[in-house]
């Protein structure tokens, strides 16, 4: 998925034991690389990732529709924006927005037809 791993498997857990209790830890840290764009080509590429996960993630867990909608909406009032204010980061906005969306409504689709996600 390239972001949202740890995300899915705690509401994954949290969906399967309804009644399991999560306590906080401020003493467990937990490091990512320090890389900036560790593992991906560019700024644009992470974005494009990180959004295409945390679309999938939208879709597979039961967040409240109110939260899918805005989560799906606000991208791309991030484009339009950036087309009325300014073409600062456009093309990031822009990746951003089509990952969310891919996440959300294709890739399931794609990993049982092809037995794999997308690069």
């Amino acid at each position: 998925l390239s972001s949202g791993e740890e995300t899915d498997y705690l509401l994954t857990y949290m969906e399967c034991h309804p009644h399991f209790i999560i306590y906080y830890k401020p003493d467990i840290v937990i490091r990512h690389p320090l890389g900036k764009y560790e593992g991906f080509d560019s700024e644009i590429d992470k974005a494009y990732r990180y959004a295409r996960g945390s679309g999938y993630i939208l879709r597979k867990h039961k967040y409240c529709w109110l939260y899918k909608t805005t989560s799906l909406i606000r991208p791309c009032l991030g484009v339009l924006k950036r087309h009325i204010y300014g073409k600062n980061k456009l093309k990031l906005s822009k990746v951003y927005c089509k990952g969310k969306i891919e996440g959300f409504f294709f890739i399931n689709n794609y990993y049982h037809i092809y037995g794999k996600y997308p690069n």
